[in-house]
């Protein structure tokens, strides 16, 4: 597994942090990686070109 760093943007750090106290999520990373495998399945197809 690889390790990286990142900064949000207020609001989108914000967005994160309520998905995951409405409980839809445990933590601030499972937000991060649902939203990141969402859009790699959604653009697969523009990858392989």
């Amino acid at each position: 597994m690889k390790s990286m760093s990142i900064d949000l943007p207020d609001n989108l750090a914000v967005a994160v942090q309520s998905y995951v106290k409405a409980g839809f999520f445990r933590s601030e990373l499972d937000v991060l990686l649902a939203a990141i495998s969402e859009f790699v399945r959604r653009n697969r197809i523009d990858l392989m070109e």
